[in-house]
């Protein structure tokens, strides 16, 4: 992690990202490792991980599970009342990414999973 945001700081990313750090406020050399089984909000951040990249990437039969993401998906961080680019980003973004007939219709359904806050 400290190498790639080394490599965004230093402006060598191939593909241009969607938000800006302010590096005035944030250096890579003060990351550190912590051990995930200590920390409930790594752990937190593990589930949601683990549940987008299974919606995302096949398992080895081939095969998508979004249920995980998408049952998620009402309490992804959003702006603009999309959780496009900003709880939910893909690298490369959605107009270059390869995906296929599955994995473009578990991105349109992560974007209509999300419901405003509130009764």
């Amino acid at each position: 992690m400290k190498d790639y945001l080394t490599l965004m700081r230093d402006g060598r990313e191939k593909i241009q990202p969607v938000r800006s750090i302010d590096w005035s406020v944030f250096s890579p050399e003060n990351i550190k490792v912590e051990n995930h089984s200590r920390w409930a909000g790594l752990q937190l951040a593990d589930v949601v991980t683990s549940a987008s990249a299974s919606g995302l990437e096949a398992n080895g039969y081939g095969h998508y599970e979004p249920r995980y993401a998408l049952s998620l998906a009402p309490r992804f961080l959003t702006a603009k009342r999309s959780v496009h680019d900003c709880g939910f980003t893909l690298v490369p973004p959605l107009q270059k990414c390869p995906l296929d007939d599955k994995q473009r219709a578990f991105v349109e359904a992560m974007e209509k999973g999300w419901q405003a806050p509130g009764p």
